[in-house]
């Protein structure tokens, strides 16, 4: 911040400053499109964002790899939250167009099983393990128990871990993160205009 003290300030977004699509080599990209978007992707972490507005941006990549028809690639500073409550974000602007009901969920590489088989594998990832039946016998019934008994104190014990961090970090937020939080008005922040401004991040060919 070169000496100046950092604060929030509300500002007006420009979409222009934040939604970008590179000029990349279109020879670069015809021979190894994974590689171009690899390349890209690993050049933005070399270069310091612009503190003179708010700090997310849009990369996006209109170009196919052997994954996808194309890329969006966001680039946004620690300051305006952290890797889980982002990703909660984003995932909550991505509701289905064909069931608006659905909870939006990370995309998977395979379809989903039928409800009739997700009800008998049962909770495979979060949440308690499904119960054995009766006729496993008395040894899967007490594994199951213990099973149930490690993860509610490992809950335990992350909510007393997180309990402190929380306190402190409600009683030292900036004064614009308060205001979102109590249901105020108005634009995004940005750190103060008195801060030295970087030069632009818009990228150009690489």
């Amino acid at each position: 911040m070169d000496g100046a003290e950092p604060r929030w300030v509300r500002t007006t977004v420009n979409l222009d400053d934040h939604i970008i699509v590179p000029d990349l080599d279109r020879a670069a990209i015809t021979a190894d499109p994974d590689k171009a978007l690899e390349d890209y992707v690993a050049s933005l972490s070399t270069l310091p964002m612009d503190q003179s507005r708010p700090l997310w941006e849009v990369h996006v990549l209109d170009f196919p790899t052997s994954e996808a028809a194309c890329a969006v690639a966001l680039r946004i500073h620690h300051a305006l939250g952290d890797g889980t409550s982002l990703v909660s974000l984003l995932l909550a602007c991505t509701w289905s167009a064909a069931n608006p009901r659905a909870l939006p969920a990370m995309p998977s590489a395979q379809p989903p099983p039928p409800p009739s088989a997700r009800r008998k594998q049962g909770r495979r990832v979060y949440g308690a393990p499904p119960r054995p039946a009766w006729s496993a016998g008395a040894l899967a019934l007490a594994a199951w128990v213990l099973a149930c008994a490690v993860l509610a104190w490992n809950t335990v014990v992350d909510v007393a871990r997180l309990s402190p961090w929380r306190c402190s970090w409600c009683a030292t937020r900036p004064p614009c993160s308060r205001a979102s939080s109590s249901g105020a008005s108005g634009s995004s922040c940005a750190p103060s205009a008195s801060t030295t401004s970087s030069s632009s991040s818009r990228l150009s060919a690489v």
